[in-house]
C-alpha cells in the first residue's frame, strides 16, 4: 500500500474508535446527567407564547388577512385572461354545425390538439390527422380543427360531424 492509503486507513480507524467510544462509554453517562428541563424554562416559554400570541392578534398580516376573506366573498370583475374572441368563435362554429347528428355514434374519440405554429393537428382514437386527411377506419375527412373541437365530413353524403374535446 502507498503511504496516503495507509494514512487514509489509520484516519478512518481512529474516527471509528472515538465514535464507538462516545455511543458505548460517553454516551449514556451524558444523558443521564442532563435530566428534566428547570421548571423556569418552562415559564420564560410560556410567557414567550403568550407575548407571541398578543402580538399576532395586532399585527397588520391578520388586518390584511381579514380584509382578502372580505373580498372574497363580493362579487368579482370579469376574468382579464378569458379571451372572448375564441369563446365567440367556439360558439358560433357549435351554433353553425348544431344540426347534425350525434357524433358519438362514429365510435371515433378526439383526444388532443397539437399547433406547431401554423399546423394543427387533432388526435383522433390515438392518432394524428392533418386537415383534409381521412380518418382511419370509416369513410370521414377532417374538415377543421379547433383546440376544442373538429369537424368531419362523411364521404358518401356530406353530412357534417362535431367531435368535442375528451380529456
Amino acid at each position: 500500500m502507498a503511504k496516503r492509503e495507509i494514512t487514509l486507513v489509520i484516519i478512518m480507524a481512529l474516527v471509528l474508535a472515538y465514535g464507538a467510544y462516545e455511543i458505548f462509554f460517553a454516551g449514556g453517562k451524558a444523558a443521564s446527567l442532563k435530566g428534566p428541563p428547570p421548571a423556569e424554562a418552562n415559564v420564560d416559554l410560556n410567557a414567550f407564547v403568550a407575548d407571541m400570541a398578543k402580538n399576532l392578534r395586532k399585527s397588520p398580516e391578520q388586518e390584511k388577512v381579514q380584509q382578502i376573506a372580505k373580498t372574497a366573498t363580493l362579487e368579482w370583475a370579469p376574468d382579464p385572461f378569458w379571451d372572448q374572441d375564441y369563446a365567440l368563435q367556439t360558439f358560433l362554429h357549435k351554433e353553425e354545425t348544431g344540426g347534425s347528428e350525434s357524433a358519438e355514434d362514429l365510435g371515433l374519440m378526439y383526444s388532443g390538439f397539437v399547433e406547431f405554429g401554423d399546423t394543427h393537428l387533432a388526435i383522433i382514437d390515438d392518432f394524428e390527422y392533418q386537415k383534409g386527411e381521412w380518418i382511419d377506419p370509416g369513410d370521414y375527412r377532417l374538415e377543421e380543427i379547433h383546440r376544442t373541437s373538429v369537424v368531419l365530413v362523411r364521404k358518401t353524403d356530406g353530412q357534417r360531424f362535431v367531435l368535442q374535446l375528451e380529456e
